[in-house]
C-alpha cells in the first residue's frame, strides 16, 4: 500500500463524474479530498524518512518540505499543506456554507486530485540529484535550528 494507491482511488471515485452524467455527491466529494490528501501525505513521508528523517504529525512533513529553501520542494509542501486544509475542512466542517460550497463543486474535487498529483511529481523531481541532497540539507539545517 502506497500514497500512489489512495491517488488512485480518488481518480476512480472521481471518473464517473468526468463525463457529467453524475450529479455531484457532497459526500464523494470530500471522499475523494480526503484521499487526495492522504496521497500526498504518503508520499511526502516516505519521501522524508528516505531522506533519513522521521514525522509524527500530519504538520511536519509540508513543514520540513517548505524549510529545505528548495523550490521544487518548497512548492510541494505548500499543496501538501492546503490539500490538509481542505481535507480538514472536509472532515469537520460539514455545515460551513463555504465547504459545502466546495464539496458540492466538480471543479473543486478535480483540482485536489491534480494537486496531490503535482506534489507526486514534485517529490519525483527532489528525489534526483542534486536537488534531494540539497532538500536534504535544508531539512538538516531546519531541525538543527529547533524550529
Amino acid at each position: 500500500m502506497s500514497g500512489d494507491d489512495f491517488l488512485k482511488v480518488a481518480s476512480e471515485l472521481f471518473a464517473p463524474y468526468v463525463t457529467g452524467s453524475k450529479p455531484p455527491s457532497e459526500a464523494l466529494f470530500r471522499t475523494i479530498v480526503g484521499r487526495a490528501y492522504y496521497a500526498a501525505f504518503h508520499l511526502a513521508n516516505e519521501f522524508i524518512e528516505e531522506l533519513g528523517f522521521k514525522t509524527s504529525t500530519h504538520g511536519a512533513p509540508p513543514e520540513y518540505l517548505r524549510a529545505s529553501n528548495e523550490p521544487i520542494a518548497q512548492r510541494a509542501g505548500d499543496h501538501l499543506a492546503t490539500l490538509y486544509e481542505f481535507r480538514s475542512r472536509a472532515d469537520y466542517k460539514l455545515r460551513d456554507p463555504r465547504a459545502i460550497g466546495d464539496f458540492t463543486s466538480f471543479r473543486f474535487a478535480r483540482d485536489q486530485i491534480e494537486r496531490a498529483s503535482e506534489v507526486k511529481s514534485l517529490l519525483k523531481q527532489c528525489g534526483v540529484e542534486p536537488i534531494r541532497s540539497r532538500v536534504k540539507t535544508g531539512i538538516e539545517v531546519h531541525r538543527q535550528s529547533g524550529r
